[in-house]
């Protein structure tokens, strides 16, 4: 699947403090190339548009995405903890950062309103 990404800069600070450049490509990458086939919860052309024209200027005027790709984000991480090279310590950082992904998209549906 050809899927282009925005420039990393684009996200929000609580994104990139807790995902890395090239992870937060791979965990959209993966979720847009798996879930929609077995969670069809987006269509892939219309994610893909909002995903290369999202930016963190104008992050606040589309909390719904913003909580979407939060949530996209934390979803993934939460797959990683089961993964069996994980080290303890790797496993209990993902576990947080996946929970203040979480927390950041609740807050930017609180957001929306």
């Amino acid at each position: 699947m050809n899927f282009a990404f925005p420039p990393y800069e684009a996200f929000c600070p609580v994104l990139t403090k807790h995902v890395g450049e090239v992870q937060l490509d791979i965990l959209v990458l993966r979720f847009v190339s798996g879930e929609p086939n077995f969670l069809p919860v987006i269509h892939v052309p219309t994610f893909q548009k909002r995903y290369n024209d999202f930016s963190h200027s104008t992050a606040t005027e589309e909390p719904f995405f913003l909580a979407f790709l939060f949530s996209i984000v934390s979803y993934e991480m939460g797959w990683q903890l089961g993964e069996m090279s994980l080290s303890k310590t790797a496993g209990v950082q993902k576990e947080g950062a996946m929970k203040r992904l979480f927390e950041a998209s609740s807050e930017a549906l609180r957001m929306a309103g």
